[in-house]
């Protein structure tokens, strides 16, 4: 659209006079009018970035930042910054469930198998640790034991889960498939300590 250009020199001018509630206005305002969907999130993006680190009122900071970045990745939802700006955002606001959304859909547009294995993890973190939901951080463990078998994090918590829930059975299947895979000392004697508890039973 033609007035595009004249919203981003309007956010360059305001920038320059750190009017930070102009810039955000202006970059909102390209973002929305723009048609191609990575310059759409790019301005969104450098919309919610000012909102975020420049805006002086708490509630402006925070909730007007966390919808330009969800706009941002509705236009692009794999960009990499609105998604770690609004990841941040959601943790100092302590929103687990939205943050929980957030890994959910990031899992849903990830290439990198590392990062699938982060996200997997920390979602399964959050489900066990903040929303007490033991079903969904199994779940979530089990899809990064699908790809690998062996790994260590995972594993432990996964065993862990098992151990509080009481379920000896399970607990004990993956406690072995750990200590098959762990070389340190400290680690198998937690393990083994473990898998005596169990069979004490």
């Amino acid at each position: 659209p033609s007035h595009v250009p004249a919203l981003v020199g309007l956010t360059d001018f305001a920038l320059g006079r750190q009017d930070w509630t102009r810039a955000v206005h202006s970059a909102e305002r390209a973002g929305q009018a723009l048609r191609d969907h990575a310059q759409k999130a790019h301005f969104l993006v450098v919309a919610g970035t000012i909102a975020q680190d420049r805006l002086a009122d708490p509630e402006e900071k925070l909730n007007h930042a966390q919808s330009l970045f969800r706009q941002a990745l509705a236009a692009e939802p794999r960009s990499a910054e609105a998604f770690s700006r609004l990841e941040r955002s959601l943790h100092e606001a302590r929103d687990f469930a939205a943050l929980a959304e957030l890994y959910q859909r990031r899992i849903e547009v990830e290439p990198d198998c590392g990062k699938l294995q982060a996200l997997h993890l920390m979602l399964a973190r959050i489900a066990r640790d903040e929303l007490k939901d033991g079903e969904h951080a199994r779940h979530e463990l089990r899809a990064v034991l699908a790809q690998d078998a062996t790994h260590p994090e995972e594993l432990a918590a996964l065993a862990d889960l098992q151990f509080d829930d009481g379920q000896w059975a399970d607990a004990a299947e993956t406690l072995i498939r750990r200590a098959r895979a762990e070389k340190s000392r400290t680690q198998l004697r937690e393990i083994f300590f473990k898998l005596g508890l169990i069979y004490s039973e």
